[in-house]
């Protein structure tokens, strides 16, 4: 694409062809490992009061990975290793992601699901078992809003709260009932109203918005929390466990935090990964008593790792490589706390190592790096918190699998600037909202939408997040939509956009038809707080429907948006 700016004002013709699309609303709702909220309380009535309201996240960006890359797992098309961060190719506007053992998984802000990595299994889900060194789509899945890797399968949960899953069903992991390995995404049935999942080397987690957990698929240390040691092909609710508000898969257990800021755990706990003291199987969800005011949590293989409301991390389990965070590699079944970290605003757990942000956005990470899992250039395994990933600023979160480790980095935005004119309108555009689509250039397809608050003088400035040459659409409540075509955005962004808008689309279907008579005869002679009153047809915005608005719409009859 070309990297050019447009400095000239982009000239725009009326006659168009397509409908408006709502905005995303823009409120970030992360209930799974590596949570960024720090306030249990505040997780938890954001959670349960939204449920599957936060169906598009706030902030996206681009994805970079490191560390072993044997099946094509960092997704720079090659099979080589990368000891620092690289990035992916052909990913942006990133709202999710997820390393399995050796596949990754991630997820834009349409919705839209893309895997690499080891494909053995069909865990890549795009229909086949080739191994894939550039991301590749996920067939058949749309909507996705939260993503987690296993040993050899994925997950995802939709906007609506389903949850689908593919790869491999040796053990019930795909929660369908049973039968083979799946290559496309399969619909777990019974499941509804899930806001998050996390999946463990063979079992999977899902968290409700009710505040309850389910869970399916292995089950020989109990990690299923459901009293027994008998493997489910079908979810099956988590004991006794309420008011959850997170919840994270280890290597054969599991976790979760209450509203109240406990924690809950169950499974395996032989290296003390449960972290109560003990080193005793649990086949039900049992409180910690050791931990209390946790905002966050996250588990590897056979460790794991808390985020206290002060800012503190605290950790529990195997520490043969490190990834206690201590300065040690003893392990402990009761929590020690990571050396230095005092500010942190999340974690996030691979399977011998660990990540936290600190407050000044620093990244931080520690365990194994064998494989540059860690991303500081070097194979040096690293028992304290430092500062390792280089070369990446604006990190949202991070996510690690086996031996690979991958983020998501913010797109700063770019201004896009102009004055939109309203034709055939007396009244003020200061606080009037219209939205801007940014689109694939000669498409429909939609890649940002934005909703901007026009000031006295018509002017707007739309936040874009890419670089290179895209149309440009905008739309009001009752205007028909215009284009600029084959718009360049730079480093700088763009600027002295001029858009003029047709008014006369009272019911909203970016035409000016009979339908439109209809609706403005129906709100005719009202006016603001009367029971007929129609904003809409207030064309002229002069605070009444009068003959005026039917001269305007008469005069725009036939006309259509671009």
């Amino acid at each position: 694409m070309r990297m050019r700016r447009r400095t000239m004002p982009v000239a725009i013709q009326l006659a168009g062809r397509h409908a408006e699309q709502d905005e995303l609303d823009p409120k970030p709702v992360r209930a799974a490992v590596g949570s960024v909220l720090k306030k249990p309380l505040v997780l938890a009535s954001v959670l349960l009061a939204l449920g599957l309201a936060g169906s598009a996240m706030a902030q996206s960006g681009s994805v970079w990975a490191w560390g072993l890359n044997g099946r094509g797992q960092l997704g720079d098309g090659t099979t080589s290793g990368k000891p620092a961060p690289i990035q992916t190719h052909g990913l942006s506007d990133i709202v999710a992601l997820a390393a399995g053992t050796e596949h990754s998984l991630a997820a834009d802000s349409q919705g839209n699901v893309f895997a690499w990595g080891r494909n053995a299994q069909g865990q890549l889900g795009d229909g086949t078992s080739i191994d894939r060194s550039s991301p590749v789509p996920v067939v058949g899945l749309t909507g996705a809003v939260r993503l987690a890797g296993g040993e050899q399968h994925s997950m995802a949960v939709t906007s609506i709260g389903t949850v689908w899953t593919w790869g491999n069903n040796y053990y019930g992991q795909l929660g369908n009932g049973g039968g083979g390995d799946a290559a496309a995404p399969v619909l777990v049935p019974g499941l509804s109203n899930v806001i998050a999942v996390d999946a463990g080397q063979f079992h999977c987690l899902a968290l409700k918005s009710d505040g309850t957990v389910w869970s399916w698929g292995r089950n020989s240390n109990g990690q299923l929390g459901d009293g027994t040691t008998t493997l489910r092909y079908a979810p099956v609710p988590v004991t006794g466990l309420t008011n959850v508000v997170a919840v994270a898969a280890g290597g054969r257990f599991s976790l979760a935090l209450k509203a109240d800021g406990t924690v809950w755990g169950w499974g395996s706990n032989a290296s003390g990964e449960l972290g109560d003291g003990s080193s005793a199987t649990k086949l039900t969800a049992v409180q910690n008593p050791l931990l209390s005011q946790i905002a966050a949590i996250a588990a590897g293989d056979y460790h794991s790792v808390w985020l206290r409301a002060d800012g503190t991390v605290w950790a529990s389990g195997n520490n043969f490589q490190g990834q206690l965070g201590n300065g040690t590699t003893s392990s402990t079944n009761v929590p020690v706390q990571a050396q230095g970290l005092t500010d942190a605003s999340w974690v996030s757990a691979g399977h011998y190592h660990t990540f936290a942000k600190r407050a000044n956005g620093t990244v931080m990470a520690w365990g194994q790096n064998t494989d540059g899992q860690l991303g500081d250039g070097s194979t040096i395994n690293r028992h304290a918190p430092t500062p390792v990933v280089q070369g990446l600023a604006g990190v949202l979160t991070v996510s690690g699998g086996a031996a690979h480790s991958m983020a998501i980095v913010e797109t700063p935005a770019y201004p896009v600037s102009g004055r939109v004119t309203l034709l055939n309108f007396s009244g003020s555009t200061n606080g009037l909202k219209v939205v801007f689509e940014l689109r694939t250039p000669g498409t429909t397809t939609v890649l940002e939408t934005h909703t901007v608050t026009l000031d006295g003088a018509g002017d707007f400035v739309v936040p874009v997040r890419r670089l290179g040459t895209f149309d440009l659409a905008v739309k009001g409540s009752h205007w028909l939509r215009s284009v600029a075509y084959s718009l360049d955005i730079g480093p700088g962004g763009a600027e002295g956009l001029n858009f003029a808008l047709v008014n006369g689309d009272v019911n909203g279907d970016n035409t000016v038809s009979i339908a439109d008579f209809v609706a403005l005869r129906a709100a005719y002679g009202s006016s603001a707080g009367s029971p007929a009153w129609n904003p809409n047809a207030d064309l002229n915005g002069d605070g009444s429907v009068s003959s005026t608005d039917f001269l305007i719409l008469r005069q725009n009859f036939g006309r259509s948006g671009l």
